[in-house]
């Protein structure tokens, strides 16, 4: 999550946010997203789910599915985190084709998964 904040405030999409809300389990409840952010008048402004998952495959893809239905039903800008290539094609597919307003992110490794020594 902290890599995902640090993205939308690097990317400028988070200039409106004054307070951060995040769901520290896997799976949050249904009307939750895993970060939220508020502006200075409680209202939600982004949206976001992540995974680390690096394969859509099997059950990943089907939570993929479900998870991203849940963000494009949430308030303010949203967004889908992944960590692989193959995560984010998969998701792009998937918002495509259910036109869900969702923008799908491919954060870079952390810097000590990059360094092969």
């Amino acid at each position: 999550m902290v890599r995902a904040v640090e993205w939308l405030l690097a990317e400028g999409r988070a200039s409106d946010v004054v307070r951060w809300g995040w769901h520290p389990s896997s799976t949050g409840p249904s009307d939750e997203p895993d970060l939220r952010g508020l502006n200075g008048e409680g209202v939600v402004v982004i949206s976001a789910e992540a995974t680390a998952s690096s394969l859509p495959q099997g059950v990943i893809d089907m939570r993929m599915a479900k998870t991203l239905a849940k963000v494009a039903s949430m308030g303010g800008r949203r967004f889908y985190f992944v960590t692989t290539t193959e995560m984010e094609r998969r998701a792009l597919t998937k918002v495509s084709k259910r036109g869900h307003l969702v923008q799908v992110v491919r954060l870079s490794a952390p810097l000590a998964k990059r360094d092969s020594g």
